[in-house]
């Protein structure tokens, strides 16, 4: 059973705020607490895109290219959504993403995300509708 202080955390953002409590409880029990050190990459340009991830606390770098063709595109951080087209399109990475500081992060895998769809599940329609 998902906790509320998971539940209440996934109400904050934006994508999931006007989803009912049973259904973010469904998505927070499927939902994987992930920490990531400084310096870590949470994925790399041009991998199999398997999960989204959701910021639960830290800040990440964005980015394509490599070398001196590294193009910096944005910092995000807690409550942000990053990799959710991964969940539909099954094409490989279009950005690296490497961890500014420490970070926790909430991974929803394509697998379950596929299972709550084709079972019908609300959640993953209105993760969907965003």
């Amino acid at each position: 059973m998902a906790s509320l202080r998971k539940i209440k955390f996934l109400r904050q953002i934006a994508l999931l705020k006007d989803m009912d409590n049973t259904l973010l409880a469904l998505l927070a029990d499927i939902m994987i607490l992930k920490r990531v050190d400084r310096d870590n990459y949470l994925c790399k340009e041009g991998e199999s895109a398997n999960e989204c991830f959701i910021i639960g606390h830290g800040s990440i770098d964005i980015f394509t290219g490599k070398g001196k063709a590294e193009q910096y595109l944005t910092t995000i951080g807690p409550c942000s959504v990053v990799g959710e087209v991964s969940l539909i399109d099954g094409q490989k990475r279009s950005a690296s993403i490497k961890c500014k500081t420490d970070v926790s992060v909430f991974v929803l895998k394509r697998d379950d995300f596929n299972q709550m769809l084709h079972s019908g599940n609300k959640a993953s329609m209105k993760l969907l509708d965003n």
